[in-house]
């Protein structure tokens, strides 16, 4: 099954794309979103009982663009493994706007049965609230960094 959605951040894309390129800042807002909690809850290991995993891929550059390949496997809900594969592509959209998207392929979780259209709904979920997760991240860096111009 298949997701996709995007984003576009008021920031420029060569800004975007030097934060991208650092991997780090992406796990815990992946996991977050994936699990529903705030990234600020999230830490290297998930709550006693949660499964999870997540990989972060190296960042590569296509034309304009950069990609970072994500990989995770986490359990949104008890007795139901979510596995996802995704994309997340950063493309300068002018000199002052970026766009964000993610792209993400997931499997019928194992665990209980669930409708294609909840897991639909649930894989949206995940991917819109990573994207804004990332947006807020971003437009704080951004801000940060201004302030210490």
């Amino acid at each position: 099954m298949f997701v996709q959605d995007f984003i576009e951040v008021p920031i420029s894309g060569d800004r975007v794309l030097d934060h991208a390129s650092r991997r780090a800042w992406l796990a815990p807002l992946a996991l977050a979103a994936a699990t529903g909690r705030a990234a600020a809850d999230v830490h290297a290991e998930p709550p006693a009982g949660q499964v999870g995993y997540l990989d972060v891929g190296v960042p590569r550059a296509r034309g304009d663009a950069v990609l970072v390949p994500l990989r995770w496997d986490v359990e949104p809900e008890p007795g139901v493994v979510l596995a996802m594969s995704a994309d997340l592509e950063v493309v300068p959209a002018g000199e002052d706007r970026t766009h964000v998207a993610l792209c993400a392929s997931y499997a019928r979780p194992f665990g209980r049965s669930t409708t294609d259209r909840a897991l639909q709904r649930n894989a949206a979920h995940v991917v819109r609230r990573l994207l804004l997760a990332i947006a807020t991240e971003l437009e704080r860096e951004t801000t940060a960094l201004g302030d210490r111009r």
